[in-house]
């Protein structure tokens, strides 16, 4: 599907908000992955498309998420749903089939160990493009991170996720802890 498709589509599925946000990852994505040396095209269309569930009726979510083989503590948790979900339609409905973008778009809210460039740079730039600086105070020094050192942005959003659930009184899924770690024996 040519882009102009993808992004008009994305558009009429997506609250305006939501799709603001999308074209923020998308672009601070784009400037990651070419500071860092991942495919910008890639970057730029698992940006645009990493919530393409987020607006989805929950019921139909739910639906997609029992039929799959995801981890039991996903299945438990409905506010990480959108991303499996979103993976999971982007073939169907953007013909996407790159096995890096369907990880990044799959892994964007909760991460994972080992995560591959395109995926980190996903996970960092959902939490941290311009649009985020009123919800995270946080963010924009993480953006100046993320250019210089992309895992330590990586272990960052991840503490900094970690401390908002416990704050928060909310269940942290083992993964959270097991990528962050992960990223501090680097530091």
């Amino acid at each position: 599907m040519e882009y102009a498709l993808m992004n008009e589509k994305l558009k009429n599925t997506l609250n305006p908000d939501r799709y603001a946000h999308s074209k923020g990852v998308e672009e601070f994505a784009a400037i990651l992955a070419q500071k860092h040396g991942v495919d910008t095209q890639k970057a730029r269309i698992a940006g645009l498309l990493h919530d393409l569930a987020k607006n989805m009726d929950k019921e139909i979510s739910r639906e997609i998420i029992e039929k799959s083989n995801v981890d039991n503590s996903i299945k438990e948790t409905p506010s990480l749903w959108h991303g499996p979900v979103g993976a999971m339609l982007l073939e169907k409905e953007y013909e996407i089939t790159d096995p890096e973008i369907f990880d990044a778009v799959f892994y964007h809210t909760i991460g994972k160990v080992n995560m591959p460039p395109l995926t980190k740079i996903i996970y960092v730039a959902d939490a941290i493009e311009p649009g985020r600086d009123e919800y995270f105070s946080w963010s924009k020094a993480c953006r100046e991170t993320a250019l210089s050192d992309l895992d330590k942005a990586v272990l960052e959003v991840t503490d900094r996720t970690i401390n908002s659930l416990i704050e928060r009184g909310m269940k942290i899924n083992p993964v959270c802890i097991d990528i962050h770690n992960q990223m501090v024996q680097k530091y």
